[in-house]
């Protein structure tokens, strides 16, 4: 299991890198939801506006949610392919066919999709929650009251 987890830390640590530029994002696009104003006028602007007023931690939020999403997809991507492939197909048989090996990675995408959903929505909200702008409809307050209520097959209800 040690061997599967470490197969996603590359791409967790590379997540450091990017997340600001992921809450640029967010951010813009929220602005044109409803009738608010426009409050960013491009990529910079944005950067500039949220550093000034909410530093760097406003730049990186949902840093810890994307870094876990990273890492629970290509745990399972990358991490759960051999494994499954060795129940699928006996290797003393020689070479897999290629349907087995497509079957192995839909199975690994899958299980890497599913398992990463709950940490996207997590890290969007907490990346749209801004402390002086209100950006897009409506907002939230998810940085002081962040729940995610369980329903069926412990799903988030926002995914049901």
């Amino acid at each position: 299991m040690p061997q599967r987890w470490l197969s996603s830390l590359p791409i967790r640590s590379v997540r450091l890198l990017v997340d600001c530029k992921d809450t640029i994002k967010v951010r813009q696009q929220l602005q044109n939801e409803g009738n608010n104003v426009k409050v960013y006028r491009n990529s910079y602007d944005a950067f500039t506006k949220i550093y000034r007023s909410e530093g760097i931690k406003g730049l990186q939020k949902g840093i810890i949610p994307a870094i876990l999403r990273e890492g629970s997809k290509n745990m399972f991507r990358i991490g759960m392919y051999d494994p499954i492939m060795s129940v699928l197909h006996d290797p003393a048989k020689g070479s897999a066919p290629g349907w087995k090996r497509i079957l192995a990675g839909s199975m690994c995408g899958l299980m890497g999709a599913f398992s990463c959903n709950p940490f996207e929505l997590v890290k969007t909200r907490l990346q749209s929650a801004s402390t002086t702008v209100i950006v897009g409809k409506h907002q939230f307050e998810y940085i002081l009251y962040l729940t995610v209520d369980i329903q069926v097959f412990g799903m988030p209800s926002s995914l049901l």
